[in-house]
């Protein structure tokens, strides 16, 4: 009997424990160990922490659009399309919201849902999402946003679809 209450109150205190350490948890620290997960090619541990992350963010918050964007490209990393895909569009929208059609942000989540769409075969799709992402980053960034857009592969996507000379 004083084994089981032993027993009983361990796990009592461990679920405690528990709960104190979810109340500390800060959406920047959650958020940073997905990238560190990301960074590290641990896309299930980063699925985890960035799913946490959106639970932590605040409503309508760049940190809750970043969490989507995150999460989508961690789900994307594991072919897991489909999550990937319902992520990004949830992310797409509020960097729409909050930073308006012409601005980087949103850009790069057309452009990661652009890519989502292309690797589930969707390639008429996903061509008009890269092809939007170019054009935005041109107009925002100049060169720079075509370099950038080339370094998250629109250029090998693009050219793979035929369109080399759109993107060289």
């Amino acid at each position: 009997m004083i084994a089981r209450i032993t027993c009983i109150s361990l796990i009592i205190a461990a679920a405690m424990a528990s709960d104190v350490y979810a109340q500390g948890e800060s959406w920047s620290s959650v958020f940073g160990a997905g990238r560190q997960h990301y960074d590290n090619g641990a896309f299930a541990d980063a699925v985890k922490a960035f799913e946490r992350a959106t639970e932590l963010a605040s409503a309508n918050s760049a940190n809750l659009a970043d969490s989507w964007n995150w999460l989508g490209l961690a789900r994307w990393k594991l072919a897991k399309y489909p999550d990937a895909e319902a992520a990004h569009l949830k992310a797409r929208p509020l960097y729409l919201k909050l930073n308006g059609e012409k601005s980087a942000p949103y850009a790069f989540s057309t452009n990661n849902l652009g890519l989502v769409y292309w690797h589930q075969g969707r390639l008429k799709e996903g061509d008009e999402l890269l092809h939007q992402a170019l054009k935005i980053l041109e107009q925002v960034e100049g060169d720079k946003g075509i370099n950038l857009a080339r370094g998250f592969n629109n250029g090998v996507v693009l050219d793979s679809a035929g369109n080399v000379a759109e993107t060289c």
